[in-house]
C-alpha cells in the first residue's frame, strides 16, 4: 500500500465526546486520573453508544450488513477499492471509493499473541472474542505496514471467567489498591501504564493480586454495582473480615490496609 494513498483522520477527544452526547450518550463526568469521560451514573458507555449510533444509522438511512465477514481486500492500481464479503448465503464483492478498516486488535488469537506479544501468552483477555486479527492480516497482505505490535494492552484489573476470557474492571482504577498474597502492595497503582502494572502483577505469587476498593466505587459506578450483583467481588464490613476471606497473609494484609488508610487520612497523597 503506497504511503501517499493512506489517509489518517483524527478528532479531538472533547469534540468526539460532544459528537456522541448530541444523539444521547449520557457522558456527564470527567475522570481526571484517567483523562476520559464517564457516564453520569457510572454505567458502561458501550450500550449507550451502540443505541445512539444505531439510531443515527437509522435516521440517516445508512446501509449496513450483519452476519457478514470481510475475507479479502480488493486492490486496483495500488489502491484498496473494496472488499470481498462472506455470508451464509455465499460471497460477494463491495466496491467503494474509500475503505475504512476498524478491526480491533488480535488479543483473541493465541497464534498472533504468541507471534507478536509472547509475554502475554496464556493470560485471560478482556477483549472481545472477535479480536482475532483477521483485518490486520488482510491489510498486511496488500502491503500495509504495522508497528509496535508487541504493545498490546494486558488488563491487570480483570475478573477471570475462564482461562482465556475475563471481564474488564478498569472502571475502578482510581478507587483501588493492589495487594498480593503476601498481604503487601507491590506497585504504584497510579502509574499511567496498564502494562507496567500488569508486568508487576505477573511477578507476584500466582501471577495475580487483589484489587481492594471501598463503597465509594460502588456508589459512583453503576457498572460496578452490576458486577457486585453478579458475584464478582468478595464483600466484607471490616478489614479483618476481608482478610479472613482472601488467600493472603492476614497479619500483613491488615497492617498494609491500616497503614494505607492512616496515610490517606493524614493527607499523604504520595503514599495513597
Amino acid at each position: 500500500m503506497n504511503e501517499k494513498n493512506v489517509r489518517t483522520y483524527a478528532m479531538r477527544g472533547g469534540e468526539l465526546v460532544d459528537w456522541l452526547m448530541d444523539p444521547g450518550v449520557p457522558f456527564g463526568r470527567f475522570q481526571k486520573d484517567k483523562w476520559f469521560h464517564i457516564t453520569k451514573d457510572g454505567s458502561a458507555p458501550g450500550p449507550h453508544i451502540v443505541r445512539a449510533l444505531s439510531k443515527k444509522i437509522a435516521d440517516d438511512n445508512i446501509n449496513y450488513r450483519l452476519n457478514s465477514q470481510v475475507v479479502d481486500l480488493l486492490m486496483k492500481d495500488g489502491k484498496v477499492v473494496g472488499a470481498t464479503v462472506k455470508t451464509g448465503a455465499g460471497s460477494y464483492k463491495v466496491n467503494a471509493k474509500a475503505v475504512v478498516m476498524a478491526t480491533g486488535g488480535f488479543s483473541a488469537s493465541h497464534e498472533l499473541v504468541k507471534k507478536w506479544a509472547p509475554e502475554w501468552v496464556g493470560r485471560p483477555t478482556t477483549g472481545a472474542v472477535s479480536l482475532t486479527g483477521d483485518g490486520i492480516l488482510m491489510a498486511q497482505k496488500v502491503g500495509a505496514q504495522t508497528v509496535a505490535m508487541q504493545e498490546i494492552k494486558a488488563n491487570y484489573l480483570c475478573h477471570p471467567l475462564t482461562a482465556r476470557d475475563g471481564v474488564s474492571l478498569t472502571a475502578i482504577t482510581p478507587y483501588n489498591i493492589l495487594i498480593n498474597h503476601e498481604g503487601k502492595r507491590f506497585v504504584d497503582e497510579g502509574h499511567t501504564s496498564i502494562n507496567f502494572k500488569s508486568r508487576a502483577m505477573m511477578k507476584q505469587t500466582g501471577h495475580e493480586a487483589y484489587a481492594i476498593v471501598d463503597q465509594t466505587a460502588m456508589d459512583n459506578l453503576k457498572l460496578m454495582r452490576n458486577y457486585a450483583a453478579a458475584g464478582y467481588f468478595v464483600k466484607a464490613n471490616t478489614v479483618e473480615e476481608l482478610a479472613s476471606k482472601l488467600k493472603v497473609d492476614q497479619k500483613a494484609f491488615i497492617k498494609t490496609m491500616k497503614d494505607y488508610m492512616a496515610a490517606c487520612q493524614a493527607g499523604n497523597l504520595l503514599y495513597c
